[in-house]
């Protein structure tokens, strides 16, 4: 992989991995982008950034996905486990009640609840507002790769950080 690959492959790969929720499938969507901009390579128009031009790729493989999803039905197996004595049903994992006294615990637990607060966003909130907090782009350039205006965007990452902030009042 020569150095402009590897850099928007990081790229991509870290926004398939907020949009999507988990590495595996972030994985897939970051090569499946590669491969439809290799098969499109003729296609590609240079007046465009080539950044605005990879990320709707990106963007329009996970809103794919986030669609099979939520047509796939989910069957939780928690629950499902009888207690030995033949009683009430236990949690599978039930939470850790304890406080944490490790500092990079906390934070890791903190940047988990934040991924998991992201994840539940509508798709028409999260993809803006991982394109600007998470790789720093410009309203302009993500309202060019969502194609949609740059109020709708500044509305929608305001939505969503409203949103996120509720989600996370526990943390704060």
């Amino acid at each position: 992989m020569d150095e402009t690959t590897r850099e928007y492959f990081a790229r991509i790969h870290r926004a398939a991995l907020v949009l999507c929720g988990n590495p595996w499938d972030a994985d897939d969507l970051a090569q499946e982008t590669f491969v439809r901009v290799y098969r499109a390579a003729d296609r590609y128009q240079r007046s465009y950034a080539f950044s605005t031009y990879i990320y709707r790729i990106a963007t329009n493989l996970a809103i794919s996905e986030l669609r099979k999803r939520k047509r796939r039905k989910l069957v939780s197996i928690t629950g499902f486990f009888q207690s030995n004595d033949g009683g009430e049903f236990q949690e599978l994992n039930p939470p850790d009640e304890r406080p944490l006294q490790d500092c990079e615990l906390v934070d890791a637990e903190r940047r988990n609840a934040v991924q998991r607060a992201i994840s539940t966003l509508p798709e028409k909130y999260r993809a803006p507002l991982i394109l600007r907090d998470v790789d720093g782009r410009s309203y302009d350039e993500i309202a060019r790769i969502l194609e949609t205006s740059e109020g709708t965007v500044k509305s929608r990452i305001s939505r969503a950080r409203g949103f996120l902030r509720e989600k996370m009042r526990a943390y704060l």
